[in-house]
C-alpha cells in the first residue's frame, strides 16, 4: 500500500483542542488474539463472578488488577473459578509482552481508517511473532500451524517463533496511541468529540 503523507486524522476534544495525527498504533493481530482467547475462556470459567472491581475478566481490571490476582486465589475455592483466574494470569503476562509490540502506522496504511471505530482499523506488515501452541486443541493447532506454515524447528516449549506478513489491529484498549507532530500521545477515545480524515483515500 503507497504512504500518503498528506494523510492526517483530525480530532477534537472536548476541551476545544484539536489534534492533528500523523500515525496510530496498532499491535500483531495473532497475538492479540491468544489474549482474546484467553480473556473469553476466564470469563467463561468465572461466569461474571465480581469483587466489585467489575468483572474479572474485562481488559481495563485484567491489566489495572494484575496484582490482587494472587489475592483472588486465596478466597476462591472453586476449581473452575481457579482455572479462570489461571487464564487471566495468562492474558496479563501476554498483555504486558504485546503492550511492548506496537507499531505506529501512517493513516494511509491504515484500512478502515475511515470509520472513528479504532475496532475496525487494520495495518499489514512482515513481523517477527511468536505463536503460543499450548493452550490450543488439537484442531486449532493445526490450524495455526498450517496458516503460518511452521516446522518443528521453529518450536520451542510449545512456542513457535514466525515471521510472516500479519495483520496489526487496535489492542481493544480505551486509550489509542497516536502520534501528534512526533509526539506519542494516548487518546481516550471516548473522549473524542469529532472525528475527521483529511485528503483519505483507500487502497
Amino acid at each position: 500500500m503507497t504512504t500518503d503523507n498528506q494523510t492526517q486524522m483530525l480530532l477534537s476534544l472536548p476541551s476545544g483542542k484539536r489534534l492533528v495525527v500523523s500515525r496510530v498504533m496498532l499491535f500483531p493481530e495473532p497475538e492479540l488474539q491468544q489474549v482474546f482467547a484467553l480473556k473469553a475462556k476466564a470469563h467463561e470459567k468465572l461466569a461474571g463472578f465480581s469483587t466489585g472491581l467489575g468483572f474479572w475478566g474485562s481488559p481495563g481490571w485484567v491489566i489495572g488488577g494484575a496484582t490482587l490476582l494472587g489475592l483472588a486465589e486465596s478466597f476462591i475455592s472453586n476449581s473452575k473459578m481457579k482455572e479462570g483466574i489461571e487464564f487471566l494470569k495468562q492474558a496479563v503476562v501476554k498483555q504486558e509482552q504485546l503492550n511492548t509490540r506496537g507499531r505506529y502506522f501512517a493513516i494511509s496504511e491504515i484500512a478502515g481508517i475511515h470509520r472513528p471505530n479504532p475496532a475496525t482499523w487494520k495495518a499489514n506488515q512482515v513481523a517477527d511473532f511468536q505463536v503460543d501452541l499450548n493452550p490450543l486443541g488439537f484442531i486449532e493447532k493445526g490450524q495455526a500451524v498450517q496458516q503460518y506454515n511452521i516446522s518443528r524447528k521453529q518450536i520451542s516449549d510449545g512456542i513457535a517463533s514466525v515471521t510472516a506478513p500479519i495483520g496489526f489491529i487496535h489492542n481493544d484498549d480505551e486509550f489509542v496511541w497516536v502520534e501528534v507532530e512526533g509526539q506519542s500521545m494516548a487518546v481516550r477515545w471516548a473522549s473524542v468529540d469529532c472525528y475527521q480524515i483529511s485528503s483519505w483515500k483507500e487502497t
